[in-house]
């Protein structure tokens, strides 16, 4: 309304030598207008109790080239670009899948990775694509507006809720890069369904989700109920939202002491102690209580987040920063050399890296960059294969790692997955502090673009083959002097850094940030060269396995001809 009333005051300003009346009809016209076609494309708001310390920069910002870069551009137009979204859409119309079926959970990550694709560069046919597929998603027939894969006789059974999570979420990620309120007015309406049905005195949320994960995958649903708050500011669903944390601790059908999800981290319990055994469902639970502390800022929920990261990280994370085996908790860190059957799932490796991503956001911790590079260069990038158009499901450490398997709609939950964990690369190798400086975490060839809170904008190039040797030369490209800080995140595992501006050595810390305050003028060069001892990792008994190597944050291993995703045929 604000910019429909500035728009006014032009408008009175140009049509001055109309009378009042014609005028008055003329304004009228404008804003309906405006209201009708303009609905499409209105302004994102969010409201959150606490401030991201760190935030990812405006839209194609970044400029990722280089090694990482071509990844990224493959990923984007062989598997986003490429995917039909008619399969997943017919199984929304005729609405008959086989109650266990998970299928419905593709269009949401899809729709997630086609947004982030058109956040980091601009790409029309894609925007385009996505637009038709959640026109048509939320045209599909519905029981009250709710949007699912099953028959309404069915509805909240298996897989159902958890197909529900990603249909939200989709619709979020697609409204939060159009701003086409149609999507955030469907996500509401498909959630308000779910609200009228479950919940305190209501059919428990936990009790129709798939038994063995004990509640685990319908509290998932955590995560898009509090971006419906934050977007909406409608308290339905902060309160819908603290219903489901305060389900965790008590008694429930499947945990008869309650699945206390809290308590655990707080106790410091290992992954493999917790009743929800899945990977990536536990990891997606927590992934909804970062953003409940977003919301609320309710300090508990953010240390429990940490302590079970922490968890995660000593006793289930292998060296390529993956996790799993059979998608359960293994003590994967302690069983890593050993012979393991189907080890390092995609999608938990890819929740593994938005854990982390949203620890970053919320501390500025560089810690969770360090382990976002681990799993991004080896666990990540060693599932997909060279074209970018598939993924692999498992990723051992030694033999030959295969292709997914088709699932159903001709994909896979990892296939589908894989593209969400490599674009969100673009929005954390860079990002913005809430005083409009400038944080660094990832160093590849490219450029970054960053305006400033005064509207100046500062371009930083980079120069660099990383991550094949330790040099990135950076110069600043600015049209007048600018007074920024400027943060550059050291690697924990950089034993010998040095930084230079204009050739004068500065101060830095491995596993912190370097923060340079200064007035940065144009040409100012710096150059950065880092050192790394490798480290030996040996199996811890039987012969005949393979040892691995570790240099910086890449493996290397013995097994490597045998360790790598072959084509089709």
């Amino acid at each position: 309304m604000k910019n429909n009333f500035r728009l006014l005051q032009l408008l009175r300003g140009t049509t001055r030598y109309l009378s009042n009346d014609l005028f008055a009809a003329f304004a009228i016209m404008v804003v309906f207008l405006l209201t009708v076609f303009g609905a499409g494309a209105q302004q994102v708001h969010r409201v959150t109790a606490v401030k991201n310390r760190l935030q990812p920069l405006t839209a194609e910002a970044v400029n990722i080239r280089g090694y990482l870069g071509e990844k990224i551009e493959l990923c984007i137009r062989n598997r986003v670009q490429l995917q039909p979204a008619g399969p997943f859409l017919r199984i929304f119309k005729t609405r008959n899948l086989d109650p266990g079926g998970y299928w419905g959970e593709f269009i949401g990550k899809w729709a997630a990775a086609a947004a982030l694709a058109c956040r980091y560069q601009s790409n029309p046919a894609l925007k385009e694509k996505a637009r038709v597929a959640m026109d048509e998603l939320i045209r599909t027939p519905s029981e009250n507006g709710y949007i699912s894969t099953y028959n309404a006789g069915d509805a909240f059974t298996v897989w159902d809720i958890w197909i529900q999570k990603y249909v939200l979420l989709g619709l979020i990620a697609q409204y939060e890069v159009t701003g086409n309120r149609q999507y955030l007015g469907a996500a509401q309406k498909s959630a308000g369904y779910l609200l009228n049905k479950t919940g305190p005195g209501k059919i428990s949320l936990e009790a129709y989700g798939p038994p063995f994960h004990k509640g685990g995958v319908n509290f998932s649903i955590l995560e898009p109920m509090v971006l419906l708050y934050e977007y909406t500011g409608d308290s339905k669903y902060l309160q819908y939202s603290k219903y489901i944390v305060a389900s965790w601790s008590r008694p429930g059908k499947y945990s008869p002491k309650g699945l206390r999800l809290i308590e655990n981290a707080e106790a410091g319990l290992l992954p493999v102690q917790y009743e929800v055994r899945h990977a990536y469902t536990l990891m997606s639970d927590f992934e909804g209580l970062c953003e409940l502390y977003r919301a609320t800022g309710h300090r508990r929920y953010l240390e429990a987040c940490i302590r079970f990261a922490r968890a995660v990280e000593r006793y289930e994370l292998m060296i390529t920063g993956t996790v799993s085996n059979h998608e359960m908790w293994y003590n994967g860190a302690l069983s890593q050399t050993g012979t393991l059957e189907q080890p390092n799932e995609t999608c938990a490796t890819v929740t593994w890296m938005k854990l982390c991503y949203q620890l970053l956001r919320l501390t500025g911790d560089p810690h969770w960059a360090n382990n976002m590079e681990t799993s991004l260069y080896n666990g990540l990038l060693g599932a997909m294969m060279p074209r970018g158009e598939w993924w692999a499901y498992h990723s051992q450490l030694n033999g030959q790692r295969m292709p997914s398997r088709v699932q159903g709609c001709d994909i896979s939950c990892c296939v589908s997955s894989g593209p969400r964990g490599l674009l969100i690369t673009p929005e954390w190798a860079a990002m913005k502090t809430p005083g409009g400086g400038l944080t660094i975490n990832l160093y590849n060839a490219g450029s970054i673009d960053h305006r400033m809170p005064n509207g100046q904008l500062i371009q930083i190039k980079e120069e660099t083959d990383y991550p094949v040797s330790g040099l990135v030369r950076f110069t600043v490209h600015t049209s007048q002097p600018a007074t920024l800080q400027l943060a550059l995140r050291i690697p924990a595992w950089s034993k010998k850094t040095k930084l230079k501006i204009n050739g004068r050595a500065v101060h830095v810390e491995a596993g912190a940030y370097a923060v340079l305050n200064r007035t940065w003028k144009q040409g100012i060069r710096l150059n950065w060269n880092w050192t790394s001892a490798a480290a030996l990792y040996m199996p811890r008994a039987a012969q005949n396995r393979p040892w691995y190597v570790v240099r910086w944050y890449w493996l290397w291993t013995t097994a490597w001809y045998r360790n790598r995703i072959l084509p089709y045929g």
